[in-house]
């Protein structure tokens, strides 16, 4: 996925900074808390994964919309 960020940024310049670096951003912390939950599950850290993809998915909708506004 990081890679796919990482070319979408490149191509997408300014236009969408704000909504890609908010999905980095949540990227970072759903790696962050699967990696915490698979070293100590418990119903807190599978709170946070679910938390974290919820996160995720409201920024890529953020810049669906944002795209869709132009196209």
């Amino acid at each position: 996925m990081q890679t796919t960020l990482k070319q979408l940024s490149d191509h997408a310049s300014a236009q969408y900074s704000a909504e890609i670096d908010a999905i980095k951003t949540a990227s970072n912390s759903l790696d962050a808390s699967i990696r915490s939950a698979k070293q100590s599950p418990s119903i807190t850290t599978l709170a946070t994964v679910g938390a974290d993809v919820r996160a995720l998915g409201d920024a890529v909708r953020s810049l669906t919309t944002a795209v869709g506004g132009i196209c």
